[in-house]
């Protein structure tokens, strides 16, 4: 068998080119990969277009059974080889977070807000077993017709990057941090008022011990006032992190001879935790 090289394309800059080196079998045999490397080796030009062969090993660009492709890198003599990174005594560690809001299922509310019928008469005393509940009852009856409901967090369109003192950053405070993602304001927050804003989702970064980046993604749901459900039935408000359903009777339509549903109150409850956001550290804006 003989071992036939061709040298093909040079490709790159004028201080860094790879030149394809091929190294084919005449009668089409397998080819050794040990021996080809070594033949492209040997048979590389000593300079192209001025430039002298690099330190840096030859790559496989293409293989097949009786022919190897080789990548030779030359440098002009400005151009540096590249070094290996220093060693290090001993083993690092850099901390990296990525927390973002789940969705969550809910069979009754965290807190009821109220029950109200028409005119925004707060009906709570006379629907107390429904303040609890979540989602819709038969007409005129008290059997449940489901479970509960599965609510998703908001979609993230702000956020606010921060970058703590090093002696702020502890396991606890991140732990803390991740148990918020999620939640809504407890206190007002940049001049936003309660269960308007959530924590849709935190990121950290350690670059090294002294250099951490946290970023926070929040949504903003301004209350809604005065929300018509139908039926005569107002609901005074309704926060971002409240959810509200409709508990309907049946109402006899005299022009079209027939029973319809008919809002007979609304039920308002609080579906996300309230969390404090003092504990995000986030310094006013100057």
């Amino acid at each position: 068998m003989t071992l036939i090289t061709k040298i093909g394309r040079a490709e790159g800059s004028l201080k860094r080119i790879g030149v394809e080196i091929t190294v084919f079998s005449s009668d089409k045999s397998t080819l050794d990969y040990n021996t080809a490397l070594a033949t492209a080796q040997t048979n590389q030009p000593t300079t192209v277009f001025g430039m002298t062969p690099s330190a840096e090993p030859m790559t496989v660009k293409e293989r097949s059974r009786s022919a190897i492709t080789f990548t030779a890198i030359y440098l002009s003599g400005e151009q540096v080889a590249l070094q290996p990174p220093n060693a290090i005594a001993t083993g690092q560690q850099a901390r990296r977070a990525n927390c973002v809001a789940k969705n969550v299922w809910r069979s009754v509310f965290l807190e009821p807000v109220g029950v109200y019928g028409a005119g925004s008469v707060d009906k709570t005393g006379d629907y107390a077993y429904l303040k609890w509940k979540i989602d819709a009852f038969a007409p005129d009856s008290h059997h449940h017709l489901a479970p509960g409901r599965l609510f998703w967090p908001l979609p993230e369109t702000h956020s606010r990057d921060y970058y703590p003192p090093n002696a702020l950053v502890t396991e606890s405070w991140l732990n803390d941090i991740e148990e918020l993602v999620g939640s809504f304001n407890a206190a007002a927050f940049f001049g936003r008022e309660i269960g308007s804003t959530q924590l849709v989702r935190f990121t950290q970064t350690e670059r090294n011990k002294s250099d951490h980046e946290f970023s926070y993604g929040f949504c903003y749901f301004p209350p809604q006032t005065d929300v018509d459900v139908g039926g005569g039935i107002v609901i005074p408000k309704i926060r971002g992190c409240d959810y509200h359903w409709t508990l309907d009777g049946l109402d006899w339509n005299v022009a079209n001879q027939v029973l319809q549903p008919k809002p007979k109150a609304a039920v308002v409850g609080r579906v996300w935790p309230l969390g404090d956001f003092t504990a995000l550290q986030i310094p006013a804006l100057s």
